[in-house]
């Protein structure tokens, strides 16, 4: 082989080398950077004025969380299904992306309830996940940046299916139009998701569902409010 076709080669190999390097960068960059928030669920409303208690993957205890008036919210019009934000000092005006002529607390919920963000909290289907994220990263005491909701996603607080096999949790999911089922949290939650979203009546169905083999959802005692 001739030296410039030695060095043409050299330089081919270095290229693809270092292209190599800036991809595997590029991956663990972009890995960091779209960091899945951490899961939870609404539980109840919290007897602390302006604040919610949540569900949390890994906890056993509930966990109380402050909403202020610059949270956003960031979810889907039940309605239209198109993607929505707004603060949640914004919960009792109307829906934006529509024009369906309800609040967005309404919009949210998936039913009538009354134009606040507490009653939109307390009327989204149960098991709905929670994805949030915090002024600083994974510091709850930082405040509550954004609350995102995903309708696709379902953690549900549940009783006596401890005793039931991975393929008999995926077969009951399965009746819903549910997939990657599992149960977690010592078998106390229930994980999986739900290609056309989470809905009043598909809770319905699943808790006649979870009747049949003798299990039920866990309800908390409930906090009334405004």
């Amino acid at each position: 082989m001739k030296r410039w076709q030695t060095d043409m080669a050299s330089a081919y190999i270095i290229g693809v080398l270092c292209l190599a390097m800036c991809v595997v960068v590029s991956a663990e960059v972009k890995v960091k950077g779209n960091a899945p928030a951490a899961v939870y669920s609404f539980w109840t409303m919290s007897k602390q004025p302006g604040a919610i208690t949540l569900l949390a993957l890994g906890s056993d205890t509930p966990k109380t969380l402050e909403i202020s008036p610059t949270t956003l919210i960031d979810g889907v019009c039940e309605d239209c299904i198109l993607p929505m934000k707004f603060k949640a000092a914004d919960a009792n005006k109307s829906c934006a992306v529509c024009g369906c002529n309800v609040s967005n607390a309404q919009c949210i919920a998936g039913k009538p309830v009354k134009p606040t963000w507490e009653a939109m909290f307390q009327g989204m289907p149960r098991g709905e996940t929670l994805r949030l994220f915090f002024s600083v990263a994974d510091n709850p005491d930082s405040g509550l940046k954004t609350v995102y909701i995903d309708r696709t996603s379902v953690f549900l607080p549940v009783e006596g299916l401890s005793g039931h096999t991975p393929e008999q949790i995926l077969a009951l999911v399965k009746q819903i139009g549910g997939s990657k089922a599992e149960l977690v949290d010592e078998g106390k939650r229930l994980r999986f998701t739900v290609k056309e979203g989470w809905t009043h009546e598909t809770l319905a169905k699943f808790e006649k569902i979870l009747a049949k083999v003798g299990a039920k959802l866990s309800r908390p005692e409930q906090v009334t409010t405004k």
